[in-house]
């Protein structure tokens, strides 16, 4: 019969510290019998969501360097998209290129 190794790890937080208050106002709130799984789920989410924030970035950054030049326009319809999200026309002579602190904005991100 395989062995149930078990390790243990104990945290402390510092009240003083916002953080760690607003960490452990949250933990407080979590059933006894729960927090472990919950933490558990934390640090591996955590840990996700750093590996997905990397691949956006990185697809983001190789886009906006193929595309710095113009902006998409859509070939069925020819209109483009603005940041309210209204269609706008756009005539194939009327393409534009991307105003450089918008694109010096969107590499930093």
């Amino acid at each position: 019969m395989p062995s149930k190794e078990k390790k243990r790890y104990s945290i402390r937080f510092t009240l003083d510290n916002p953080i760690h208050a607003l960490a452990w106002e949250k933990i407080s709130k979590i059933p006894t019998g729960r927090k472990n799984n919950y933490l558990i789920s934390c640090i591996l989410e955590s840990n996700t969501s750093s590996v997905f924030e990397e691949i956006v970035r990185r697809v983001t950054e190789e886009t906006l360097e193929k595309y710095s030049d113009t902006i998409l326009v859509s070939s069925s319809n020819n209109t483009a998209i603005d940041t309210n999200v209204k269609t706008i026309e756009i005539n194939e002579d009327e393409k534009t290129s991307i105003n450089p602190e918008v694109m010096g904005f969107l590499k930093g991100l």
